[in-house]
């Protein structure tokens, strides 16, 4: 996980489930098993559901599923799943008005 718990509490004490929107940057690893794979021109190696440049460091992003991080947020927050899927409503609802009107 690469947000602490405490952040997520922070900003759903002082926001609330109507203001906050659940995204993701997964890459296309996610989902798959651990190995080596491209994204775009960089080389990325998954250890562990942790996707980092080759032979860096860095984070090359998420393998975090939405699923998985709705079940991290409720942890996170002990919300139940009634308010909890709001977030990921929430960017749905956002979408759609931003894609299709």
């Amino acid at each position: 996980d690469h947000i602490d718990p405490r952040t997520i509490e922070f900003v759903l004490k002082n926001k609330g489930y109507d203001k906050i929107i659940a995204i993701s940057d997964s890459i296309m690893a996610t989902g798959l098993s651990d190995d080596d794979y491209m994204l775009g021109e960089n080389e990325v190696v998954v250890v562990n559901g942790i996707a980092r440049l080759k032979g860096e460091d860095s984070r090359a992003g998420s393998t975090l599923t939405m699923d998985k991080s709705l079940r991290n947020f409720m942890s996170y927050t002990n919300s139940d799943l009634i308010n909890s899927q709001k977030l990921y409503f929430n960017f749905i609802n956002i979408f759609n008005s931003t894609i299709f009107t």
